[in-house]
């Protein structure tokens, strides 16, 4: 077995704060690396890329255009937020779901013809594609 050798309190400091700083020293020097790097390739990067010129000849800015105009006011569209006064009582996921998808939609009629369509398509495949009922539909 391998002897245990009982370190002091302040061995164990000084060993933390040598590695502390040698570490320190390094993340240190990494930094000031990479930010002579970002300074010399951001200075060039900006002269060429004010604007880009496309194979016809068009001129595209790199950046946004200012606008100090107001939006019209044919463009401003104005909706009430929340459920209508009709709808606030419905708590119920099923009768929300009902108010959006009503039985006087087709939906059967569309749905089967899809699934028949699909059916068509690859007859191989009969497993996963059936005709539907309305009670699959609300099912969902």
């Amino acid at each position: 077995m391998a002897s245990h050798r009982r370190i002091e309190d302040g061995e164990i400091s000084r060993l933390l704060l040598e590695t502390s700083d040698e570490e320190t020293l390094e993340s240190d020097s990494e930094i000031e690396d990479t930010l002579l790097q970002d300074d010399v390739q951001s200075d060039g990067e900006d002269c060429e890329h004010q604007s880009l010129r496309g194979k016809d000849g068009h001129r595209w800015t790199a950046t946004k255009g200012r606008t100090c105009s107001r939006v019209s006011v044919c463009n401003i569209i104005r909706t009430s937020k929340g459920p209508t006064r009709m709808n606030k009582c419905f708590y119920d996921p099923i009768e929300c779901f009902s108010i959006f998808i009503t039985d006087d939609m087709e939906k059967i009629k569309w749905t089967n013809a899809e699934i028949q369509l699909k059916m068509q398509l690859r007859p191989d495949v009969k497993a996963t594609f059936k005709p539907t009922i309305c009670e699959e539909i609300r099912a969902l």
